[in-house]
């Protein structure tokens, strides 16, 4: 009995993940995966109004060409070597953003916003961040991605509207969504919140801590509340412009099988539907962003079982076939497509090698 106990365990040691749960997206109900809408609404929007009476009120245009800091090559970068089916682009941070307190999390781009990936003349992506303290307050970069090549942006500290004058928002800011005006921030154990980016602030008449020393505010018009049972996770966030829609899912250390779902967006109102239209299970743990286009599924992980070094790996597939796992950088978080010029974007969270790179979406599966 011992010898056979052995003999197991050593082979099931030797089995890869795949051996031991599907090495698909596997499709599961979205029976019950629902979620509330709050705010977003004529009440919100007035709030909104009042604010911008005494802070003025800048477009994305603005907003970009007016930037503070301007970012600088990802050459010698550790995280460049890792990543599997290589960087057709990068940069790095500049130096007080590439190190200190704030820490990036999700990434989307103007290519998610509009089919056309122009917004005020200018292609851009959006990157969020947060801090790590008790506070844990949250901002979103603004860069001008015309090139990358010495690309330049600007921050907006996430806030609430309170009369006058704003609070900064508790929120670890996972992952975020664009679709048309609406930037959708991932709210971890409740579902997402609702930002609209007609309504980016100037914060000059704002105190420090209700600015966190950014040029710019950006206040929360709502949120969307998962239904009481869902069990949902929302740990990162992103646009599919293909029958729009939303994707959520879930981070979990060393879990497999975690849900990854879909939330048809109403391309005129720009707003998700109630009831979620689909949901799979993510072959791989530790999934810090995930994608969908064309129907197939993109989990980027910072976790691979079959790597040394805490390396991660980014799995694609189609629903319930066969996946596809690639190399990819430890401390990757967020995951975006840009149709525009069919490219994946993501982005590393390590203080000193913290990098926005792209690779060429066709090298793991994804089409125009």
């Amino acid at each position: 009995m011992i010898r056979k106990i052995v003999l197991t365990a050593l082979v099931c040691a030797l089995l890869p993940p795949a051996a031991a749960q599907a090495d698909t997206f596997k499709s599961v109900p979205a029976t019950g995966l629902t979620w509330t809408r709050h705010g977003v609404d004529a009440a919100a929007y007035a709030r909104l109004d009042n604010l911008a009476k005494f802070l003025p009120r800048r477009d994305l245009k603005f907003v970009l060409e007016h930037p503070r800091q301007t970012t600088q090559s990802a050459a010698g970068s550790p995280s460049l070597g890792q990543v599997g089916p290589g960087a057709v682009s990068a940069f790095k941070w500049s130096d007080r953003d590439n190190t200190g307190k704030w820490i990036p999390q999700g990434i989307t781009g103007s290519a998610a916003a509009q089919a056309d990936g122009l917004i005020g003349g200018h292609r851009s992506l959006l990157v969020s961040w947060y801090q790590d303290t008790a506070a844990s307050p949250a901002r979103v970069s603004f860069v001008n991605a015309d090139s990358l090549d010495g690309a330049t942006y600007n921050s907006a500290t996430l806030v609430i509207p309170s009369g006058r004058t704003v609070r900064p928002i508790k929120t670890h800011a996972g992952g975020i969504a664009w679709y048309t005006h609406y930037l959708f921030v991932a709210e971890t154990d409740v579902g997402v919140r609702v930002f609209d980016t007609n309504y980016i602030l100037g914060a000059k008449k704002l105190p420090p801590t209700a600015d966190l020393n950014a040029p710019f505010v950006l206040p929360q018009v709502g949120f969307y509340r998962q239904a009481k049972g869902a069990g949902l996770t929302f740990s990162f966030v992103e646009t599919d412009r293909t029958a729009p829609a939303l994707i959520t899912g879930k981070y979990q250390d060393k879990k497999y099988n975690r849900r990854i779902v879909r939330w048809p967006l109403d391309p005129n109102s720009g707003l998700p539907a109630l009831q979620a239209s689909g949901a799979w299970k993510m072959p791989a743990s530790n999934v810090q962003g995930g994608l969908m286009h064309n129907g197939r599924l993109l989990a980027a992980s910072s976790y691979d079982p079959k790597a040394s070094g805490g390396i991660g790996e980014l799995v694609s597939g189609l629903p319930d076939q066969p996946a596809a796992h690639f190399r990819w950088p430890d401390g990757a978080e967020d995951l975006h497509y840009a149709g525009t010029s069919n490219r994946v974007y993501s982005l590393t969270e390590k203080s000193g090698d913290r990098i926005v790179f792209a690779i060429d979406a066709s090298s793991v599966g994804l089409t125009p």
